[in-house]
């Protein structure tokens, strides 16, 4: 942990010029890119062992 995730966020959105709609889906892009970085950052085969244990 400690590691900083970059993540590209438009800068519409910085300068605060979207709608409600538009900040939802920013936030689903920028919580999938976080989902993406923390896989990347998995040791490799942790994954695995989490299917082997529960038996899929």
């Amino acid at each position: 942990m400690g590691q900083e995730v970059e993540t590209e966020v438009p800068r519409a959105a910085e300068a605060g010029l979207y709608t409600e709609g538009d900040k939802g889906r920013l936030c689903a892009l920028v919580r999938a890119q976080l989902v993406r970085a923390q896989h990347a950052y998995a040791a490799p085969g942790a994954i695995d062992s989490v299917v082997s244990i529960s038996g899929m």
